[in-house]
């Protein structure tokens, strides 16, 4: 549970609960989706296979304005896109 932990705020996660039944483990945590991207392997790979991911949507939260431009340029370059975001004088003729 501890490498379950250890990954969900390495991806800017915030753990909500944890709940213990049995030999079964169940962490409750919200995470961004933009930090989702290849958790289901992460996850796999510190539990050793063990664990199963659930998404659940939660909600808009506004963005810490120190990762905007950070998170922008990340998903422009996913979408094969120009890194720099295009000003008003760009469209203009």
């Amino acid at each position: 549970m501890g490498a379950v932990i250890t990954l969900v705020q390495g991806k800017r996660g915030q753990v909500l609960d944890i709940q213990q039944e049995g030999e079964a483990a169940t962490v409750i945590a919200k995470v961004s989706v933009n930090e989702l991207f290849g958790f289901g392997n992460d996850l796999r790979s510190a539990t050793q296979g063990r664990a199963i991911m659930y998404q659940e949507y939660a909600g808009y939260e506004q963005l810490p304005k120190e990762l905007v431009a950070k998170v922008v340029k990340q998903i422009r370059e996913r979408k094969g896109e120009k890194a720099d975001v295009p000003k008003p004088e760009d469209f203009m003729d």
